[in-house]
């Protein structure tokens, strides 16, 4: 690439400055954020359901099986848009005569609203009938039910929010880069990287915050025969040790204290709901819906009976 009205050695400082600016704009994918919370959740999973006087056979997961009428057969990181009503749909392309966002349907258009497979899955026998047995009629119930699986994804959310309230007392790590080109007629006269800022912070159980911040400034000057380079940077910290207000272990524990003991809780929940979900579809007994979910507070505590009646 060759840039008009600038040297050799301008050319590649600015190309320099484009590389920095490349690098320091790109950031991890959703993806991996995505694997990443599911790898943190199901070892939090884990380790409460072995808590549990009697621990479930499987790992509790909140991926859907393949052979569910649930499963999300599209990339999870790049969903189509599914069909919409057409008069909703107009508030998507403009509202209150604003032009909308362009992209709803980069990914497609799906009118699937369910896994095309599923049947696929079916345990049938040579004539292709389904015979169902008591231990198949739970199996492919469970695999289903949209009533399990939402006790499932209640779990992660619980198991969400005990991992914010961990990583409040870990370091965390704070960056940023400005950059700045100053031109006039011929060529650029200056190419600066400034408030390159970092910063680290730190809770502690006692109340305690230290944050330390370091900003670095580079300016290259390119007005005379040769570059002249200046630079600056300063480096401070704070700590902040609340002696009377917001003090004391009983009150910034408090809310992963709460976080891990309600996660418990809607392990043995779900434990308790699990149990009753095969007593309703072998013999017909009431489900009782016990898990709780953490982040907004709701726990439905309450029973929905069968009206078909167990496979018994």
């Amino acid at each position: 690439m060759q840039l008009p009205h600038c040297s050799t050695r301008q050319q590649a400082l600015l190309l320099c400055l484009l590389a920095l600016a490349t690098t320091s704009t790109a950031g991890c994918h959703r993806q991996y954020y995505r694997k990443q919370a599911d790898l943190e959740v199901n070892a939090l999973l884990d380790q409460k359901a072995s808590h549990v006087a009697r621990p479930p056979e499987a790992a509790i997961r909140a991926e859907v099986d393949r052979r569910s009428r649930m499963f999300n057969p599209f990339d999870l990181d790049f969903q189509p848009m599914p069909l919409d009503d057409p008069a909703s749909y107009q508030y998507m392309q403009c509202v209150d005569e604003r032009r909308g966002y362009p992209l709803w349907e980069a990914a497609g258009i799906t009118n699937t609203a369910e896994n095309p497979d599923w049947w696929k899955y079916l345990p049938l026998d040579d004539d292709g009938v389904l015979v169902l047995n008591q231990e198949n009629a739970v199996h492919i119930a469970r695999l289903h039910s949209p009533e399990y699986q939402q006790q499932i994804e209640s779990l992660y959310f619980s198991a969400l929010d005990v991992i914010a309230r961990r990583f409040e007392f870990e370091t965390q790590f704070f960056g940023g880069a400005d950059s700045a080109i100053s031109t006039r007629r011929g060529g650029p006269t200056g190419i600066g990287f400034g408030d390159r800022n970092m910063a680290m912070r730190r809770s502690f159980v006692n109340g305690a915050d230290l944050v330390v911040n370091m900003a670095n400034s580079i300016v290259w000057d390119l007005t005379g025969s040769s570059s002249v380079r200046t630079s600056s940077s300063f480096l401070d910290f704070s700590l902040v040790q609340p002696l009377l207000r917001g003090a004391g272990r009983d009150r910034v524990m408090e809310g992963l204290t709460q976080a891990e003991r309600s996660l418990l809780a809607s392990i043995r929940g779900f434990e308790r709901f699990r149990r009753s979900f095969y007593l309703n579809i072998t013999v017909g007994s009431p489900t009782s819906r016990i898990a709780q979910n953490s982040v907004n507070g709701i726990g439905s505590h309450r029973g929905s009976a069968c009206g078909a009646g167990g496979y018994l």
